[in-house]
């Protein structure tokens, strides 16, 4: 076995991954195919720098959620190689 994708991607499904532990959806939400984009900008240390909804979901409760998420996540481990926080993460949250 081997690693796959790039460090970028891999710390980018980390941080997917503690946002969805602080993550509360709804029941009735979870069959709605609701999907909202974030673009996220850290700092060195993992504290979020920035964060705004590219792409709605069709519930505003919904979207509120996802921030309060990556609130509540914050601050995320560093990276191995803080090279790579150069760039804005973009990521998706489905339920």
């Amino acid at each position: 076995t081997g690693i796959v994708g790039t460090a970028k991607d891999q710390y980018t499904a980390m941080i997917v991954e503690s946002i969805k532990q602080h993550f509360n959806v709804y029941f009735w939400q979870q069959k709605k195919g609701l999907s909202a984009t974030i673009s996220m900008e850290l700092y060195p240390n993992g504290r979020v720098r920035s964060r705004q909804i590219l792409k709605q979901s069709i519930d505003p409760i919904y979207d509120s959620a996802v921030l309060q998420a990556i609130d509540d996540a914050e601050p995320f481990s560093p990276p191995e190689d803080p090279a790579i926080l150069g760039e804005d993460f973009n990521i998706t949250l489905i339920p």
